[in-house]
């Protein structure tokens, strides 16, 4: 016996909201990083500005949605 696919209506999801402080490539790769260990996870919303003038650093916001079987 196969096991049914689960069809649109039987997904949920689960909303994650992630703050940081991190270097433009830093950011890039902890996203590539997540997004490649969880192919369920999808990016809803990113922000990205510099923390001050003249600073490497970024201030990252990440609304993730991890879409899960019912």
């Amino acid at each position: 016996m196969t096991p049914a696919v689960p069809t649109t209506t039987e997904w949920g999801h689960v909303g994650i909201t992630v703050q940081a402080t991190c270097s433009y490539s830093a950011c890039k790769a902890f996203i590539a990083e997540l997004l490649g260990r969880y192919p369920s996870l999808a990016i809803k919303s990113l922000g990205l500005k510099p923390t001050a003038a003249g600073s490497a650093l970024q201030e990252l916001r990440l609304v993730l949605a991890l879409y899960v079987a019912d």
